[in-house]
């Protein structure tokens, strides 16, 4: 006895492929919207949908793989239809923004502020943050950015708190390639004493702290690389939760150190100058303790506590 195990054919890609280039054919030929193919990326999720329905169904009988065809066309056929009636009005399309990259300042007086608590959730553009010299603002920088800038800045007394991020209403599609591109630039005072909140993203990011005065410093790492530069001297807490991307610590020599690392699946790699605290003991939180030799002496010195993720950390 012998068995058929040959794969059935796929009937929803060739239907997809068909009905993508029937929809820009049309677009191009001015019956939908110039804008066709940022409403027809806005759908994206019932294609993965139709995948899952044709590996489940398509690919194991007849009756299925007919079933699922028809469901394709359904879908074509809908997404068409509401292209056709966005031409009618434009409140359909709202929730489809199709913007070009701005590029904008972002900037602060100095004043009389000697404390400031920092809050920047980074876009995924390269980001560079670092301490201005010779300058009379608090914060001095240009980044690049689609949908809305949200730059809040509050005093109080000698203390300002100052959010900076943008916002996309709806689905953001850039207008063109070239809208890809960007950088996000930071300074900030260095005789100011800062709280910082950085949210990463997937961009590369290289955040210069060694020449500035900080408390706190809470760090949300993503999928980018980071590398980090603490300051030459302070006694700093710090938190970094980190992401899939390496990540860089630059420790000075003037400054001590303590690690507390909750071990995720990637690497770490300390420098010499570290040793796990009492042959290897954890602390109550299950955290491997990694000290510098004279950190308990130090009047300069880190509190690290890191939430390791998939990716590397290396301190140098």
């Amino acid at each position: 006895m012998s068995y058929d195990h040959r794969r059935r054919p796929s009937l929803l890609w060739p239907l997809l492929l068909i009905g993508v280039g029937v929809i820009l054919l049309l677009s191009n030929l001015g019956v939908l919207p110039q804008n066709a193919f940022s409403i027809l990326w806005r759908f994206w999720p019932l294609m993965l949908v139709m995948i899952g329905l044709d590996i489940l169904l398509g690919r194991r009988s007849t009756a299925g793989s007919i079933i699922v065809s028809l469901l394709a066309l359904l879908l074509m056929g809908g997404i068409i239809c509401f292209m056709l009636l966005s031409r009618n009005g434009p409140s359909v399309l709202e929730s489809v923004d199709t913007v070009s990259r701005q590029d904008a300042p972002v900037r602060a007086p100095l004043l009389d502020y000697e404390t400031a608590t920092i809050t920047i959730d980074w876009a995924s553009a390269p980001a560079s943050l670092y301490a201005l010299s010779d300058s009379n603002q608090l914060i001095d920088g240009r980044i690049s950015y689609i949908g809305q800038l949200i730059f809040d800045i509050e005093s109080n007394g000698s203390h300002a708190d100052i959010n900076l991020d943008t916002r996309a209403s709806g689905f953001v599609f850039p207008a063109n390639s070239s809208d890809r591109a960007g950088r996000w630039e930071i300074g900030l005072h260095p005789d100011v004493q800062y709280d910082l909140v950085l949210d990463a993203s997937s961009g590369s990011a290289d955040y210069d702290l060694s020449q500035l005065q900080i408390n706190s410093l809470i760090i949300d790492a993503s999928s980018g690389p980071l590398t980090i530069a603490l300051p030459e001297t302070g006694k700093i807490e710090a938190v970094i939760d980190g992401g899939s991307g390496l990540i860089i610590i630059r420790l000075p020599n003037s400054l001590e150190a303590q690690i507390a690392l909750d071990k995720g699946s990637g690497a770490f790699i300390p420098s010499q100058r570290f040793s796990r605290n009492n042959a290897g003991a954890d602390n109550r939180d299950g955290d491997e303790i990694w000290v510098t030799e004279s950190f308990q002496q130090a009047e300069n010195y880190v509190i690290l506590k890191i939430d390791q993720g998939s990716g590397a950390v290396r301190v140098e």
